[in-house]
């Protein structure tokens, strides 16, 4: 019987078992060089950690939502409730404003020899991922006891998220580019 849920987790292991065979053959195949292996070896841990990163922020369209929707008191001045779904517009407008702040952080500290190397940017972006859920669980312990948390617990998460987006994806994007075999 055909499931979303079959279909979902099916493709699921199709992914892992493609990349397992990938990496493997980067790393083991005798056709590479030392080197290449040792970049494909760099790759599999970005790969993961990369992996990690985008399974949790992605989390913003279904599990966020639903605890928009049924833990976060979501009512405005004036007894405006604010739709659950609205929170989705919440991290594009974190992106837009603060990927110029990022982008003169980094030229300002390159100027100065002082930016941190890509592998700091992505564990930066994971730590800040890790930190957009961590401050969730003071409110989910308030869930628990029956009580609704303030919209603000869900925007810290998001605007943490962001963070660890700004950090994270443009050094993975470049760092693949330049670890990746010419071949």
């Amino acid at each position: 019987e055909f499931t979303p849920t079959g279909i979902s987790d099916g493709l699921g292991w199709v992914l892992l078992g493609i990349s397992v065979v990938v990496f493997s053959w980067m790393i083991f195949s005798k056709g590479w060089s030392p080197e290449e292996r040792k970049r494909s070896a760099a790759i599999l841990v970005l790969f993961v950690a990369s992996a990690l990163f985008w399974a949790s922020f992605e989390q913003a369209g279904s599990t966020l939502s639903l605890f928009a929707d049924r833990s976060t008191d979501r009512t405005l001045p004036f007894g405006f409730v604010f739709p659950a779904s609205w929170y989705q517009f919440v991290q594009p407008i974190f992106v837009v404003t603060f990927a110029p702040v990022f982008a003169w952080i980094w030229l300002a500290l390159a100027r100065k020899r002082a930016e941190p190397s890509s592998p700091s940017k992505f564990t930066l972006g994971l730590l800040f991922g890790g930190a957009a859920f961590a401050i969730l669980v003071p409110a989910t312990i308030m869930v628990s006891h029956g009580l609704q948390v303030s919209m603000w617990w869900l925007i810290g998460t998001y605007f943490l998220q962001t963070l660890g987006e700004l950090s994270l994806s443009p050094v993975g994007l470049s760092a693949m580019s330049k670890l990746a075999p010419a071949r």
